[in-house]
């Protein structure tokens, strides 16, 4: 697996990641072949991880040692994908973002398998849906016996944007928990845009379709900020 890119690297990469190549991703090293091993170990001084692509991976588990920590980024990938936190102190961010036009329809489940003490993971999703588009998402946390400290959360929000209201979301996040002492939450929105901002762009003179056009784009924007945060201290912020 090649390493890191160099820090003055990252500012190249800047304008990239707002793309559907996403830019700075670095490539997945492959282990056994049910599954993919994610290696590199913790940096509790910095806390900048490494980015890895999974759009088109057709790996379905990627599991994560001690001290291993990595940022996973999908876009419009359906199926089952599931992410096992083996050893004590592994860290998983997962961020999956789904712009649905005409009559595309996805249907993600994502897993989050905590095995081990001191774990962390989240999953953040992201759904965009225009057209009769549709979205069905399946979210799963397990926590297993013995996994003490862990820490996990999904969060899946939908923005339906056809005008006559023919896009479709659904989903379903849930937890299994077998231990006492975690933290552990799960979250769901599916709403148009709000009608408090598109009053106010409105008075702002933005006509209806640019400031739908701009509440789509923010969707996104916040969530691939934090992404920023956790990979590097040396991007420049999204204009």
């Amino acid at each position: 697996m090649s390493g890191p890119a160099r820090k003055d690297e990252w500012a190249t990469h800047n304008e990239q990641l707002t793309t559907r190549k996403w830019g700075i991703l670095l490539p997945l090293q492959r282990g056994a072949p049910e599954s993919s091993r994610v290696r590199g170990g913790r940096d509790t001084s910095r806390m900048h991880m490494k980015v890895i692509d999974i759009t088109n991976d057709k790996e379905i588990m990627y599991r994560l040692e001690e001290n291993e920590q990595a940022v996973f980024v999908m876009e419009n990938r359906g199926g089952e994908v599931v992410f096992e936190l083996a050893g004590e102190e592994a860290e998983a961010h997962i961020f999956a973002f789904y712009t649905g036009k005409e009559n595309e329809r996805f249907s993600p489940r994502i897993i989050q398998k905590h095995l081990a003490p001191n774990t962390v993971s989240s999953a953040t999703v992201r759904a965009r849906l225009d057209g009769s588009s549709s979205f069905d998402f399946r979210g799963l946390v397990e926590i297993a016996k013995g996994a003490d400290g862990s820490n996990a959360k999904q969060d899946c929000r939908a923005l339906l944007l056809s005008a006559d209201a023919s896009a479709y979301a659904s989903a379903k996040p849930e937890l299994e928990i077998d231990t006492d002492d975690v933290t552990c939450s799960h979250a769901a929105s599916i709403a148009p845009p709000d009608a408090g901002q598109l009053a106010y762009l409105a008075t702002r003179g933005i006509s209806p379709g640019q400031a739908i056009t701009l509440i789509a784009d923010g969707f996104f924007k916040d969530v691939k900020e934090r992404i920023h945060k956790l990979t590097t201290e040396n991007m420049k912020p999204f204009n």
